[in-house]
């Protein structure tokens, strides 16, 4: 049974819900971009989060267009409840969800992703960096805490919590795998047809994309030494595409009751992809110590 303050947290929850709608029918709750620049969701999404291939554009350009801009929208959030029922124990809401945000300071691009926080889990920041784009030499900057430019996002798969599985690797006592986002700095150019991406990373986000709560391992691992990567792509035929990828760095690594010691990694990669019409095949090779 609901107990009285269940019940006035459950009506406030709907009143504020139900004001929110009505305030933003004019609106009409439209994202930021699509709202900046009078797009649609479908301009830029197949099945929200995915990109398709003009969002994922978007994206490399540091969310710039050369088009008119309008409205100031800076800030959405995305709040879910999930109604739990405990066998034994009284029934629950858990929630959870993500703030996006995004300014632009001329030629230069803010954008936060930052969960709010669920199952117990602490909120924090996902994503965040600065990013600017230069037309005329097709160059791409991001610094601050983004993903690795990998052939799939992991950024895009929260929704259906169906992480790529070798992103998601870890070996051994070393924690850090290729779906965690980086601290550092990012320069992609484009040359020929072929996009070539650097990335040097000082750090990592550790935790849940959406603030789930941490699980003890008996290990805390860091930076060593700075994680160097290169990422290369370029199609060699009309729908087929190769890419391929390295990085290499090193972890401290201290286990409880033991020395701390460094552990360098290299990982290195290869990537085909393909498409006919309405079929797309895609196939990832991974190498590494």
């Amino acid at each position: 049974m609901l107990n009285s303050g269940n019940f006035r947290w459950f009506y406030t929850s709907l009143a504020v819900a139900a004001f929110m709608l009505i305030a933003t029918r004019e609106a009409r709750a439209i994202p930021i971009f699509a709202q900046r620049y009078h797009l649609s969701c479908t301009a830029c999404h197949t099945v929200l989060p995915e990109l398709n291939a003009f969002g994922t554009r978007f994206r490399n350009r540091g969310y710039q267009l050369d088009a008119p801009r309008h409205g100031t929208t800076v800030v959405a959030m995305r709040y879910q409840l999930e109604y739990e029922a405990d066998p034994g124990a009284s029934r629950r809401f858990a929630p959870g969800g993500v703030v996006l945000a995004n300014a632009d300071i001329g030629r230069i691009s803010a954008f936060i992703h930052y969960n709010l926080g669920a199952g117990g889990g602490p909120a924090g920041l996902f994503l965040g960096y600065l990013a600017t784009y230069n037309g005329s030499t097709h160059t791409l900057y991001r610094a601050g805490l983004f993903e690795l430019p990998l052939a799939q996002s992991p950024g895009q798969r929260l929704d259906d919590l169906a992480p790529y599985g070798y992103y998601t690797t870890h070996v051994g006592l070393n924690d850090l795998s290729l779906a965690s986002p980086r601290w550092g700095g990012q320069f992609e150019r484009t040359v020929g047809k072929a996009r070539v991406d650097a990335t040097v990373a000082l750090g990592e986000f550790k935790g849940s994309a959406y603030g789930g709560k941490p699980v003890a391992t008996g290990e805390t691992t860091s930076v060593a030494a700075p994680e160097i990567g290169l990422f290369v792509r370029s199609p060699v035929a009309p729908g087929i595409s190769v890419g391929a990828a390295l990085l290499t760095g090193s972890r401290r690594i201290v286990s409880t009751g033991r020395a701390a010691f460094d552990d360098s990694y290299h990982r290195t990669g290869l990537l085909l992809r393909a498409r006919r019409a309405r079929f797309a095949f895609q196939a990832e090779q991974w190498w590494g110590r």
